[in-house]
This record gives structure tokens, C-alpha cells and sequence, in this order.
């Protein structure tokens, strides 16, 4: 009896465990373009309804799934018995620019009519967003957009200077109007603008980028050739500077994520984050000029800020443990 009973729940859970077969289908296609936000907003979460309930009993599960960009967001089962509703936050690590999101259903267990079964599979209503507003600090230029549409401040003191001003524009916030006195700006030259601490500049001797185990990305004689845009930070505005190098920026620009974008003859040759991706990207001075030293500052303070307020913390709970309890006398007990 003992046997029986073992084999039945050997044989139960290799069918649990066993491969089944799933379809998938993408439900809908979404893009999402920045540029087209209102100004001062991010959208802060994305949803969808679904109607899975055509489903046949004999699928095992039906689930929903929220790509961005080509990475899974989030994954929610979907219900037999009413309408599935998948609401997901947006992270900005996640958006770029422009993005590309794709609402997708998958069936497990369909033994056949898999076709049919995800045919009936279908959104209620179309993928909407909620907004909010922007985090104060940018440091991607997908954060800068909705920022520029309430007007822009153009620094370009030549033709060549103001042509290039001119595709920066058009590919963050090309309706923007153009105001001098507007909070963010786009300065175009040799020189960094005033006051500011670039990340790669040009006038501390050869930069160059190198991979954190060592070999050269771009050797300074390239990199001096290239055209160069990076975000400012340490200012109370958004803030582009453009460096010109020997070519001119393609019409369809790509500022679609990081910090810092390098373009030369071919068009975009790289753009990376000096956040995400220092632990990749190394920018080298000779002389031992460090562009990271601004933030390596920061972050010390922090951390001691950190550090000094755990010890106070734990300094006040042990001179409260000390202090003498009052007693309770029997009588008023």
C-alpha cells in the first residue's frame, strides 16, 4: 500500500514538473515619446486592463507580462473570472527618450488550440500612464526632456555653433520655444560654460576613456576629434554643454539615455552614464586630475552625515536606558 501511495506521488510530481507547453502572443504595441509630455512631468506608472477570460479551463496559467525597451517590467497572472488589471511604477533607470513597450500574454499547459485560446486574449482599454513630477536632480538626458518644453536658453556664438544647438533642440524638445531667460540652456563651444565642472573637458591636459580592467576605449587624439554633449550638474538648471569637434552632429540625434554622448564622421560612437557606468568607463587626466572628485566628496559627506547620526541615535538610546524609571508604589497600585 505504502509503494502504491510513493509512486502515485512520484508520478503526480513529474507531472507538475514536466515541461508544458506554452504559446505567447504580444497583445498590443505602445510607443512612448517624452518629447510629447507636458512639461514638468514623468510618467510615474503604466495600466493596463485585460480580458483573459476566454481562456479555456484547460490551460493551466495565463499570464500578463510589461515590457519597456526589451526588458520585463512586470509579470501578473491573469484571472478566469474577471477583468485582469496590471498596474506597474516606472522607474527612470527604465525609460529612455523614446521607448517602445509591448503588452504580452503567455498560456501554460494548452495541450492544442493554443492559437485560439491566446486569440481571446485582449486589452479593455489601451495602456495609460499616470504623471508626476520630475526628480529634482537630472542626471540622464531622458530626464532632461519635459524639463526643456517650457522654453530654452541657446548659447552659440557662431552659425556652425547655433546649427548645432539647433539638432540638440530638436532631439529633446523640438516644439520648445526659445527664451533667454529660460531655466534650462544649451551652451555650444570649446569652453565649458562659467562655474561649471564637466566631467570631459579638454582644457586639463589629454582625456582619454579607458575600461576599468585597463584597455583604451578612445585614445585622447580621437576623442579630441569628437563631438561631445554632457549634462552639467551642480547647477539649480538643466544645463547641455555642447563641445564641437571636426564633424557635424547627425540630423537624427540619439539622446535617448546617459549623461554623456560621444559622436564623430559615423554618427553616435558611444554614450554612457557617469553614475551607472563608472564601474565600466573610466575618464583619465593625466597629472592626476580627477573628475570624479566633486562627487567622491559628496558621497563621503553622506556617508559621515550617515555615520554621525547612527552614533547619536545610538548615544541618546543608551542615556535614555540609564535614566532612573519611576516607581510605582503598592498603594497606588
Amino acid at each position: 500500500m505504502i509503494d502504491r501511495i510513493v509512486l502515485a506521488l512520484a508520478l503526480l510530481t513529474a507531472a507538475f514538473l514536466s515541461p508544458m507547453a506554452e504559446a505567447r502572443v504580444a497583445v498590443s504595441h505602445y510607443g512612448l515619446d517624452l518629447r510629447t509630455l507636458p512639461a514638468d512631468s514623468r510618467p510615474t506608472a503604466a495600466r493596463v486592463e485585460i480580458d483573459a477570460r476566454g481562456v479555456g479551463s484547460l490551460a493551466r496559467d495565463t499570464w500578463i507580462s510589461i515590457a519597456i525597451n526589451g526588458m520585463v517590467i512586470a509579470r501578473h497572472r491573469a484571472s478566469r473570472g474577471k477583468v485582469t488589471v496590471v498596474d506597474v511604477p516606472l522607474q527612470d533607470r527604465l525609460l529612455s527618450t523614446r521607448n517602445q513597450i509591448e503588452i504580452a500574454a503567455s498560456v501554460r499547459g494548452c495541450a492544442k488550440d493554443c492559437d485560439a485560446q491566446l486569440a481571446a486574449i485582449r486589452p479593455v482599454t489601451p495602456l495609460r500612464f499616470r504623471l508626476g513630477k520630475p526628480q529634482a536632480e537630472v542626471d540622464d538626458f531622458s530626464q532632461l526632456v519635459t524639463a526643456y518644453r517650457a522654453g530654452i536658453a541657446v548659447h552659440a556664438p557662431g552659425p556652425r555653433e547655433q546649427a548645432l544647438s539647433a539638432v540638440v533642440r530638436a532631439a529633446l524638445a523640438p516644439a520648445a520655444p526659445l527664451d533667454p531667460s529660460a531655466r534650462a540652456s544649451i551652451h555650444v563651444g570649446d569652453s565649458p560654460p562659467p562655474g561649471t565642472a564637466p566631467m570631459i573637458r579638454f582644457d586639463h591636459g589629454p582625456v582619454r576613456l579607458l575600461r576599468e580592467d585597463g584597455p583604451v576605449i578612445f585614445a585622447p587624439d580621437a576623442l579630441a576629434r569628437m563631438t561631445v554633449v554632457q549634462i552639467l550638474r551642480g547647477r539649480d538648471r538643466p544645463l547641455i554643454w555642447v563641445r564641437p569637434g571636426e564633424g557635424d552632429l547627425p540630423s537624427e540625434l540619439d539622446l535617448s539615455d546617459g549623461d554623456i554622448a560621444l559622436f564623430d564622421a559615423g554618427g553616435r560612437a558611444m554614450a554612457f552614464s557617469t553614475l551607472r557606468d563608472h564601474r565600466a568607463v573610466r575618464i583619465d587626466y593625466p597629472g592626476g586630475y580627477d573628475p570624479y572628485g566633486g562627487e567622491r566628496r559628496m558621497m563621503i559627506w553622506r556617508f559621515g552625515l550617515l555615520g554621525f547620526w547612527l552614533i547619536a541615535s545610538a548615544f541618546l538610546l543608551f542615556v535614555y536606558r540609564r535614566l532612573p524609571r519611576p516607581q510605582v508604589s503598592e498603594a497606588a497600585a
